[in-house]
């Protein structure tokens, strides 16, 4: 029986959240990149798609010409399409998470209501993007804030982000409206459609196009008021202890300041499944670069003190017949082979 199958095209390069990392771009990169995601959307949106997760971890870079791809069509939906699932709003991250499905939730004691998705939800994750790449944090916190879930949703409903101008002084007062628009509080007050938006952005780059302050990189990792969080007294957790667990497992190198090869094994120190604010996991080395155990083997006949090896080392076993002591013992003999890196035991 045949099983259908899905062939893609193999896009060398590292995650937008990997390449800001590392290459720390312009603000004309990051414009350039935000204008062609926008773009990829409308195709999108015209063939009747909605991704419905669009983040930073779900658009490539291209290696040569550093142009974006977006990924992980995963949850898409198409548009008409009749629903599958029980859950009342679609899927998605909740930083990225716009507030009319969170509105809809607090509005609707119907449980059998489901929200509909526009494109205005997918225009609001990509201001969150936008925002992101100017400031490199996220507009209304993270989840391990405080109040975790509920009190993320509670910020994106009844709260507006500080503008990313007065937060990073390298960002312009008119790329700074554009990203603050796309994050009103009301859809009626955004960006109604995909060109709207894009011919905002045009203009901002042919009104910037001999201002050399855009080749700039965005971030000075040197600044020391260069922070990956909001000191808000609202947004900190008030226990301490917790607090400073939290602020521990968000500490990550500065943009600019990561060397190519070590800024994707960074992001990868987190298993996905694991919380932004949790500590990262424990990076084994390779094989080749671990130290082996030692182990005893039985001495041969006619000696007092046990033989030690490294495993690893050629290790010779005794004959399948000859017998190590001929004292009893509570357990078969058994010598250690050499198998792989770690060795194996075989009875006698």
């Amino acid at each position: 029986m045949p099983y259908p199958y899905i062939v893609m095209e193999y896009v060398p390069g590292d995650t937008l959240e990997a390449f800001a990392l590392k290459c720390n771009p312009s603000l004309r990169k990051c414009v350039h990149i935000v204008l062609d995601v926008a773009q990829t959307l409308g195709e999108v949106h015209g063939a009747g798609v909605f991704h419905r997760d669009l983040k930073p971890s779900n658009i490539l870079i291209r290696e040569k010409s550093e142009r974006p791809v977006l990924i992980d069509f995963g949850i898409a939906s198409l548009g008409g399409a009749a629903c599958l699932t029980e859950a009342r709003i679609p899927p998605a991250t909740p930083e990225f998470r716009a507030p009319e499905p969170l509105r809809f939730l607090r509005e609707n004691a119907d449980t059998t209501a489901h929200y509909e998705y526009t494109p205005t939800d997918e225009l609001w994750a990509l201001g969150v993007t936008f925002y992101w790449l100017l400031t490199d944090v996220y507009p209304f916190g993270e989840r391990t804030d405080a109040g975790e879930l509920a009190g993320l949703a509670e910020r994106i409903l009844t709260r507006r982000p500080v503008a990313p101008h007065l937060l990073n002084p390298r960002v312009p007062l008119a790329v700074s409206q554009v990203c603050m628009k796309m994050l009103a509080e009301w859809p009626a007050e955004r960006y109604a459609t995909v060109p709207e938006l894009c011919s905002a952005l045009q203009e901002a780059l042919a009104q910037a196009e001999n201002d050399s302050t855009w080749e700039v990189p965005l971030m000075d990792p040197h600044d020391p008021q260069v922070t990956t969080t909001l000191d808000d007294p609202e947004l900190q957790e008030p226990n301490e202890v917790l607090r400073a667990f939290r602020k521990s497992g968000k500490k990550q190198p500065r943009r600019g300041l990561v060397r190519p090869k070590k800024a994707l094994e960074l992001l990868l120190a987190r298993s996905p499944d694991e919380a932004p604010g949790a500590p990262a996991r424990r990076r084994l080395k390779p094989q080749s670069q671990r130290w082996a155990p030692r182990v005893r083997l039985y001495p041969p006949q006619g000696t007092n003190r046990p033989e030690r090896e490294r495993m690893g080392s050629p290790l010779q076993a005794p004959p399948c017949r000859q017998r190590v002591s001929s004292s009893p013992r509570p357990w078969p003999p058994t010598a250690l082979v050499p198998h792989g890196a770690w060795g194996s035991r075989r009875p006698l």
